[in-house]
């Protein structure tokens, strides 16, 4: 799947989903011809139903360097003049950087093994991942919580970091740096205790439901159910815990773990060389590769330029507001700073692994910035600073308890579940910096990107301009939920009737025989797996590091920007991008 400029796009100024949905003449329906056929589709966040087309499968994109070496078909095509970092070749190069994204795998072993299948940066051999020469892989962070693979994903992930350190980039999400929370608030002896009442100063979710103080389990699940939207982890991490304790024996099937033990690993990961402690080690708020910049969230007017204030510079659980600074150097010394921001937190929590010792009860308890212990970057991680007491006093409504918390991490692109087109003013301090690409995930939209075309005012619809930003929105984490409606020869039909499911073709069967919409078993993400790819001539990708000469002559091509892999319904493709 792809997108491309659509002949007939939208109002200046408002967001426009770009057409996508490749169909490979492998799954082609009979009847069907490799010119347009139109179809409808409803992305399974949005309530709105989104028009694309349908066409034969093309030749993927490929670099000037692979086209004159005659790469072509197996993933040959995005070889480039560098060499393997990790062998200690060279980077640069003479060609292009091929770099692959993928976001919020959230633990899931099936799809995180197929994306590998289908990636066009990343192979598997002798058992191992690895890393393509000419190639940089980033990952767009919330690596855990919602599949039967945290343990698995986040190891591969952290040995690709390890081994290719300079060309693999982590990027942080708001389910990854929540599980800080683990060690300050369940390891025993010395784990501070729950209050017991909420109070006005509390981070919201004190007001729904009362921490359990009965075991470490109890506490864990609860948790993972009231405060990271995590309710099956438990018994995930279970299931994890099962497998790889082996296939079960010829007598008798190995004993599950207990509970105990499941708190254990949850514990050990973030404990001195575990996994996600390593992953948060090695992670990063944001990255600007050359022209495309990767967060988790978005950027917005409340937040960029904004750096959260460290621990120390502030009082411990500081929840005014109002310690945030404005980072110089435009948008890459904003996310110089957060990063640097982000490693500070890091150290502090790697030396008070169990909160902030000044502190008597857990920061999950208060919330705010400036304690010990990557509290800080815990609270950056979540869409709203709880509010001291009297200002939610001011209105006594509820929603006064929280204030708005400029983060990158928790920011959306979207409005009540639609696109919503970034001010130009976010527009214009993203396109200052040269970046024409911003990669995103977070918000779940379907088994597609939702892409946006930003610009300046003025010029007609659908133009092509120097100035314009491309925002990829890319968590498909909730693929499974879409729901096809097939218009073959003539309009859709609208209205809520045409969304009837018992009207609706199959695009799956059940073990029973019987026809279904989704994925038997499939969980929230289905078949559906792709990955983001941008080709990027070498002069840009290292045009900000003075210790990388590539070796180009001509004209620099602009970076071009692609999606390819398998939709809901398990047909596959790719198309040129922009």
């Amino acid at each position: 799947v792809g997108w491309r400029r659509p002949s007939t796009a939208g109002r200046r100024g408002e967001p426009r989903a770009l057409a996508c949905a490749a169909q490979s003449p492998r799954t082609r329906r009979p009847g069907a011809t490799g010119g347009m056929r139109p179809f409808i589709r409803a992305l399974a966040a949005l309530p709105v139903i989104h028009q694309y087309h349908a066409w034969s499968h093309p030749e993927p994109a490929r670099s000037a360097s692979a086209r004159d070496s005659g790469g072509g078909g197996g993933g040959s095509w995005f070889k480039s003049g560098g060499k393997d970092r990790a062998s200690g070749g060279d980077r640069g190069g003479s060609g292009t950087t091929t770099i692959g994204y993928v976001t919020d795998i959230e633990g899931n072993k099936e799809f995180f093994d197929e994306y590998v299948r289908i990636s066009r940066v990343l192979e598997r051999r002798a058992g191992a991942i690895h890393l393509r020469d000419g190639c940089e892989f980033v990952f767009g962070g919330d690596v855990c919580d919602k599949g039967d693979g945290d343990l698995y994903v986040i190891r591969e992930l952290v040995s690709l970091k390890e081994r290719y350190p300079d060309r693999v980039h982590l990027i942080l999400g708001n389910r990854d740096v929540n599980k800080i929370r683990w060690a300050h608030e369940l390891d025993a002896p010395g784990a501070k205790k729950y209050r017991g009442a909420p109070t006005g100063k509390c981070v919201s979710w004190w007001a729904d439901a009362q921490a359990p103080d009965a075991s470490r389990a109890d506490r864990m699940r609860w948790m993972l159910h009231h405060t990271m939207g995590s309710a099956e982890t438990f018994e995930l991490r279970r299931q994890e815990l099962t497998r790889e304790r082996g296939p079960a024996g010829a007598k008798r099937a190995p004993a599950g773990p207990t509970d105990e033990e499941v708190v254990d690993s949850f514990l050990q990961s973030v404990d001195a060389c575990g996994a996600m402690r390593e992953f948060i080690k090695l992670g990063q708020i944001g990255a600007v590769l050359g022209d495309c910049l990767f967060v988790h969230g978005a950027v917005s007017e409340g937040c960029m330029g904004k750096v959260p204030p460290a621990c120390g510079t502030v009082p411990a659980r500081d929840k005014s507001g109002g310690h945030f600074t404005d980072a110089p150097g435009g948008l890459v010394g904003w996310i110089a700073a957060l990063n640097a921001f982000a490693a500070a937190e890091v150290t502090s929590w790697l030396a008070f692994p169990k909160g902030d010792p000044a502190c008597a009860r857990p920061w999950a308890e208060e919330g705010g910035y400036g304690g010990r212990g990557g509290e800080g970057l815990v609270q950056y991680g979540m869409g709203a600073i709880p509010a001291e007491p009297e200002r939610a006093a001011e209105t006594g409504k509820r929603v006064s308890k929280t204030l708005y918390n400029p983060t990158v991490i928790y920011a959306t692109w979207f409005d009540h579940g639609q696109p919503a087109f970034p001010p130009k003013r976010v527009v214009d301090y993203i396109r200052e910096a040269g970046v024409t690409t911003v990669l995103t995930g977070h918000q779940p939209i379907g088994d597609t990107p939702v892409v946006m075309l930003a610009g300046a005012p003025g010029g007609r619809a659908g133009d092509a301009r120097a100035n314009d930003l491309v925002i990829v929105a890319a968590d498909t984490s909730y693929s499974n939920n879409v729901r096809w409606l097939d218009v073959p020869g003539g309009p859709p039909a609208r209205g809520p009737a045409s969304l009837d499911p018992d009207k609706l073709p199959a695009v799956h069967t059940k073990p029973d025989g019987k026809p279904s919409q989704v994925r038997p078993g499939g969980g929230n993400r289905g078949v559906c797996v792709l990955e983001v790819v941008a080709e990027m001539d070498n002069r840009v990708r290292f045009s900000r590091d003075t210790t990388v000469a590539p070796r180009a002559s001509g004209p620099v091509q602009p970076t071009r920007v692609s999606v390819h892999g398998v939709l809901s319904d398990g047909r596959c493709g790719g198309t040129r991008g922009r």
